[in-house]
């Protein structure tokens, strides 16, 4: 019987199956919507604490204490006390470890995945384009949304819906179901994806809905206080117009107690004209 080796790591070990099984339980449907919160909030903090625990900088920085120990406790003696030579070979046998590491950690992630992705299709899963295609025909046929036309929802959209992100990043993306393989790849179970696009379609129709309310209760609010503000003209000219009579008013009185006449002088009335007394004298 082997011995175990004193210097693996158990617990990155552990970590990396935990994170496996969350990421394959998050796929799967049936269960609590309140549970599939826990396990995205749970993986959420094991790649915070593996990105907290990268490496301490990049190679040809300047060296950090940090990496210091890190090279003396991976070499076992005191790199203070090493040659140049000796010091650029453990650079490059660190360097080589890293790099090794690396690809290691993603041909294991690839072959994990590439598992997960039989598995879900056998389960009936598809690719996000094919399963798009299946729900924008079933929308079609059975006429759910009318108003829709006939080459919607988009695949952008689709996409974007699925994301949660886009014209959709108000709303959270598609949670149970769905399995992001990469950047680019994504696996949908088709009935769920089907569900999902129809709510997320009725909540932006009641979005909208709700836009255009918002925009003819604005235009009603508008139209009510330029109302407001036109009869608050109107009484004000009104007002106005009534001072000015009454000033004019005590003025006239004023004038008259003065024996001033107010009366208007006549401006229109047509002159009188003069008699012709040259047509008279050539009477005569």
């Amino acid at each position: 019987m082997s011995k175990p080796n004193k210097y693996a790591n158990t617990t990155y070990d552990k970590r990396e199956n935990r994170q496996s099984y969350l990421e394959d339980r998050i796929t799967q449907m049936g269960h609590d919507p309140d549970q599939y919160e826990i396990w995205h909030k749970e993986l959420e903090a094991l790649k915070k604490q593996k990105e907290k625990e990268k490496w301490p900088g990049q190679w040809g920085d300047k060296t950090s204490k940090a990496q210091w120990t890190k090279i003396e406790y991976a070499i076992g003696c005191k790199l203070m006390n090493a040659t140049d030579g000796q010091l650029a070979h453990a650079i490059q046998a660190a360097n080589g470890e890293i790099k090794r590491r690396n690809k290691a950690r993603k041909q294991i992630r690839k072959k994990r995945l590439e598992v997960k992705i039989a598995k879900l299709k056998a389960d009936g899963y598809l690719p996000l384009e094919t399963a798009g295609n299946d729900v924008r025909r079933v929308i079609q046929e059975h006429k759910i949304f009318t108003d829709l036309g006939s080459d919607r929802p988009y695949e952008s959209e689709i996409k974007s819906m699925v994301r949660g992100a886009g014209a959709f990043r108000s709303y959270p993306p598609m949670r149970s179901g769905v399995l992001h393989a990469d950047q680019k790849s994504i696996y949908v179970q088709p009935k769920a994806l089907l569900c999902f696009v129809i709510n997320r379609i009725q909540d932006k129709i009641a979005e909208e809905e709700e836009a255009r309310n918002e925009v003819e209760r604005r235009k009603k609010v508008l139209k009510e206080w330029e109302e407001i503000q036109k009869a608050r003209s109107a009484k004000v000219a009104k007002e106005w117009h009534k001072q000015m009579k009454e000033q004019n008013g005590r003025f006239r009185q004023a004038l008259a107690e003065h024996g001033i006449s107010t009366a208007p002088v006549p401006t229109n009335e047509p002159t009188q004209s003069l008699p012709n007394t040259d047509h008279k004298v050539q009477n005569e």
